[in-house]
């Protein structure tokens, strides 16, 4: 069994999924119970059937989706009236900084949700900050 696993992981780009009485998934696909018992750092992670990543990440995608959309109608708004008055200068450029470091932390790690989400957000923020100076 151990020879089949190792040969399987070249051609593999998704994380082995060693889940509960030492099953093990590669790929989505069940290769059998492994003899020796998992190891301490083992953890159970949710496999998506049809999608090609596992569940953590949908939950971050999904996660980075809502918490971007909280600024759609902010805006919005902003693009229909113009009006940017009762907006902090100094708060967005403060958020606008702090989801920049996330987005480049996002990148040094690889991580998905937190680029998207991150960089979208970042859009948004910059966009808000142009409109407060550009209409006060």
């Amino acid at each position: 069994m151990k020879r089949k696993y190792r040969e399987l992981e070249p051609f593999c780009q998704t994380k082995t999924v060693p889940c509960r009485a030492a099953e093990i998934f590669k790929c989505g696909k069940f290769l059998g119970v492994r003899e020796a018992p998992l190891p301490a750092t083992a953890s159970c992670r949710l496999w998506v059937p049809g999608i090609d990543m596992d569940g953590i990440t949908l939950i971050g995608l999904l996660a980075a989706a809502i918490s971007t959309l909280g600024f759609a109608p902010q805006v919005i708004k902003i693009h229909r009236t113009k009006m940017t008055r009762d907006l902090s200068l100094g708060s967005y450029i403060l958020l606008f900084a702090g989801l920049f470091l996330w987005l480049i932390y996002g990148l040094l790690l690889g991580a998905l949700p937190i680029i998207l989400g991150n960089a979208i957000a970042c859009a948004m923020a910059a966009y808000i900050i142009y409109m407060k100076i550009k209409h006060g």
